[in-house]
């Protein structure tokens, strides 16, 4: 018997459980993405007087960058902001960070939460 399961829209079922909060959205984007930006160009200017305040300072990115894929995570379920287009193009941004097609990871991310 072959039985094929009915596909499952998780968007439809998560947003209808969710608050937005725009303060609270803008915040997170501003302590990850904007931080790591800021620390990444940071680092640039300062090495030329100093090679350990700077490796110090891309250590400290990492953290934040770790925060940024949570960020990308949410674009990829649309769940960030409630404009579709606001989270396919902030999902591409971030995605240039990690070397990461967005549409890509973002339809295979879907699948696996189907399944």
């Amino acid at each position: 018997m072959n039985q094929t399961v009915p596909l499952i829209d998780t968007h439809q079922i998560i947003r209808k459980h969710i608050k937005y909060n725009r303060k609270k959205m803008l915040e997170t984007f501003i302590s990850s993405v904007v931080a790591f930006v800021v620390l990444r160009i940071s680092t640039y200017f300062i090495y030329e007087y100093s090679i350990f305040i700077s490796l110090c300072i891309s250590m400290v990115s990492l953290v934040f960058f770790v925060g940024m894929f949570a960020v990308f995570h949410e674009h990829a379920n649309n769940i960030f902001f409630k404009r579709n287009i606001i989270n396919l193009i902030l999902g591409h941004f971030i995605g240039t960070f990690f070397y990461t097609p967005f549409i890509m990871w973002r339809d295979r991310h879907n699948k696996y939460l189907i399944h």
